[in-house]
């Protein structure tokens, strides 16, 4: 509603003590529901001068204070709706000076300390609802300096942290004095490398963050040390490649995040190695199948929007249907669970495939053999009767990104959203010693596809002076360019193994000093060898991470086809033996090997996406 201001003239009072006009305002056009009520000097200036005072629009008082000079000034209340108070301080000359307190709406404390010019300086408190302590510290023009202490709500340190210009190493404690994270506290917000700990000290977490969210690298530890999980954030959110880990060490699971959801493939595994499930995610939805250890089919389903959606069917470890369900998109499903003759077994509800609520199973006459409700231990479900059922959490202190998983389609030809894609540089100094110097440049695209360009100077002796070589005997020159295409399989423990085809061509110069006429004086000969070929190879590329930057290591064999063409750069057969350790047949059948260390840079991981979420 529009306010409607009201002017009243408090003529006796003016005329008598000069005191002002006092006014008041409106929440409604009809003036029953007062705003305001304040006194001005004069009706023209309306410069405020005197006691003021605010309503809530069901009428109890919002706040009430002075102006002087049309400043606040003096001490100011400000109200709950309820009556109780919320604020109290005061002003001098419009701003706020000395004790400012805050109150919850029960009445008490919320903090307290002190304003200078117009900022928190000195010391402050913070309280919990409850009344208790909460933190205490110095301010110097709003940055927080010294030593800052945080207390649970029940008592005992919680945090302590050292501030200097703002910022400080901020540690938090269980309610047993252990340490349980530490990082740098930068203008209230978490920044840089933070560490998380289990209550018996050892490693939980550990990771970056930047302006209070997780940005960059972060790894999760079990108790015994062992990784659990491994990846990146960005700006808070997963992204690029996860790779989780069982107890023991050995890869649990593995495969591409993006803004917290899984997208592209995954795989997951057994302890002892084996596919344990697959699948590929396009922003959390597609297709999912689980196996046995055996490698007999498990589960069959699909996932939209990171949720177990449609129809799931179970299978045994024979290939018998064991039972389904239909989940809807928020996960939940009916499940019907079957004997090996198709009578019906147990009947519950799912949810993101765990088993929740009463549970129905039934004899295999068809008779009802009782209601039950389902415990998870160790992730493992329990049937308990409904009457003894004690329902357990876990609540952990960090959140670990978890997974799942959905079919892959085409191999090498099918972009996935959120690959890596990026230039891989190599090359291998210790192949001077043979006489040439490889120099590679590969665009990778993650566990797929890679195109190769590789340029090698060819010089032998590499480190003589050719100038200096003894009369008849060769040296060369030269350079060569061949052009590779790769299929790369999926990245295992000793890498990812590929197959490919190439193109290539050798172009080389030979030549030797000869004497001229029996004198000592001695002139070069040459005689051209070029070669033009295609081959096909298989090799092994190591890379510590195939989704990201870094360190990789090429090894390749293969063998190919060609015609060679061997030109002399003389006339007559005078010098040809000088050149008889040449081959010059017009056949060339090259036999290729190498191993190149390069550098995974350049990263780009976005792939358009079909259609909009």
């Amino acid at each position: 509603m529009k306010i409607f201001l009201y002017i009243s003239f408090c003529l006796i009072s003016t005329l008598a003590m000069g005191q002002g006009v006092a006014l008041k305002t409106y929440f409604d056009q009809e003036k029953t529901v007062v705003k305001e009520t304040f006194v001005v000097d004069d009706t023209i200036a309306n410069q405020l001068n005197g006691p003021y005072t605010s309503f809530y629009l069901s009428g109890t008082k919002k706040s009430e204070g002075f102006y002087a000079n049309n400043k606040a000034s003096g001490e100011w209340i400000y109200y709950f709706e309820n009556g109780k108070v919320r604020q109290t301080g005061s002003f001098l000359h419009g701003r706020t000076v000395g004790i400012w307190s805050d109150y919850f709406e029960n009445g008490n404390l919320r903090s307290e300390g002190i304003i200078s010019n117009g900022k928190k300086g000195g010391e402050w408190s913070y309280y919990y609802e409850a009344g208790s302590l909460k933190s205490r510290g110095q301010y110097d023009g709003e940055v927080r300096i010294g030593t800052w202490n945080y207390y649970y709500e029940g008592g005992g340190l919680k945090a302590q942290t050292l501030f200097k210009n703002g910022s400080g190493v901020y540690k938090e404690y269980y309610v047993s004095g252990q340490l349980k994270m530490q990082g740098l506290n930068k203008s209230g917000r978490s920044d840089s490398l933070w560490v998380y700990y289990f209550e018996t000290g050892e490693k939980m977490a550990e990771g970056y963050f930047k302006n209070g969210l997780k940005t960059g690298p972060w790894k999760y530890f079990y108790k015994n040390g062992k990784v659990s999980a491994e990846g990146g954030y960005d700006k808070g959110q997963t992204l690029g490649n996860w790779i989780y880990y069982h107890p023991n060490g050995a890869k649990s699971a593995e495969g591409l995040q993006k803004n917290g959801i899984k997208d592209g493939y995954w795989k997951m595994f057994y302890e002892s190695g084996e596919t344990k499930g697959v699948g590929e995610f396009d922003e959390g939805t597609g297709a999912y199948k689980e196996y046995y250890i055996s490698g007999n089919l498990k589960v069959n389903g699909q996932f939209r929007g990171d949720y177990n959606f449609g129809k799931w069917t179970y299978y045994d470890e024979e290939g018998n249907i064991e039972g389904s369900a239909l989940f809807d998109e928020n996960g939940k499903g009916e499940y019907e669970g079957y004997y090996i003759n198709g009578n019906l077994k147990m009947k519950g509800q799912l949810s993101q495939g765990r088993r929740e609520g009463e549970w129905t199973l039934y004899k295999r006459n068809g008779e009802v053999a009782g209601t039950y409700l389902p415990v998870y231990g160790d992730n493992n479900p329990v049937f308990m009767k409904s009457e003894v059922f004690v329902q357990q959490a876990n609540d952990e202190d960090y959140e670990k990104p978890e997974y799942k998983f959905k079919n892959r389609k085409s191999r090498y030809f099918t972009p996935r959203v959120n690959e890596y894609k990026g230039v891989i540089f190599g090359s291998n100094p210790l192949y001077s010693l043979l006489g040439y110097i490889p120099l590679a440049v590969e665009y990778y695209l993650q566990e797929r596809q890679g195109y190769e360009l590789i340029y090698s100077y060819h010089r032998k002796p590499f480190f003589g002076n050719h100038e200096k070589v003894e009369t008849g005997d060769l040296y060369s020159t030269g350079s060569s360019l061949v052009a590779r295409q790769k299929f790369y399989s999926k990245d295992e423990t000793l890498g990812m193994f590929y197959f490919g085809h190439l193109i290539g061509t050798d172009f080389i110069k030979h030549a030797t000093h000869v004497s001229e006429g029996g004198t000592l004086n001695t002139s070069e000969v040459r005689a051209n060898e070029n070669r033009y070929y295609y081959g096909i190879f298989i090799g092994d590329r190591w890379l510590k991470d195939p989704a990201n930057a870094g360190l990789t290591i090429d090894v390749y064999f293969g063998v190919g086809i060609g015609k060679r063409s061997y030109s002399p750069q003389y006339s007559g057969s005078t010098y040809d033996t000088y050149f008889e350790d040449v081959k010059q047949s017009g056949t060339y059948v090259p036999v290729f090997f190498g191993i190149n260390i390069g550098y995974l840079g350049f990263k780009k991981t976005k792939n358009p996406i079909p259609s909009p979420r």
